[in-house]
């Protein structure tokens, strides 16, 4: 791996995961990036909290959520992940189904009925995460 790629990736990285700030600082302020496995073990030290989380998304007809990990959705785990409350296209697969996700939201430590851990509402900004394989051929 060349010299400047062991600087600008660590640096790609810091910004994605979003402790760099990227925009305005007062709206940066007002989000943790927290995750997952923090807001399932703390719920209620995260409730009501404004926060930044990556996990494995699915966003189909009743089944909106973020998974710890590829596999939790795959096999059905629901307490390894959170509600997301957000509206796909009833007819149509979401572009952003089964990958893995940014997402900033409010969280709320009430189980789902559905036997998530939370739920993720108030969606501001949902978006795909890059692989180590984008950021490095960037």
């Amino acid at each position: 791996m060349s010299s400047n790629v062991r600087i600008i990736l660590p640096i790609l990285m810091i910004a994605v995961c979003g402790i760099l700030p990227t925009g305005d600082s007062a709206s940066q302020d007002a989000r943790a990036t927290v995750s997952l496995i923090q807001l399932i073990a703390n719920a209620e030290a995260h409730d009501q909290e404004f926060v930044r989380v990556v996990g494995f998304c699915s966003l189909e007809f009743e089944g909106n959520a973020v998974y710890l990990h590829q596999e939790d959705y795959e096999r059905m785990l629901a307490p390894n992940s959170v509600w997301l409350d957000t509206y796909p296209p009833e007819r149509e697969t979401h572009p952003l189904h089964a990958q893995y996700c940014l997402v900033e939201a409010t969280f709320s430590a009430r189980p789902a009925s559905n036997g998530r851990q939370g739920r993720l509402a108030l969606v501001t900004r949902l978006e795909r995460l890059p692989t180590r394989e984008e950021l490095t051929h960037r």
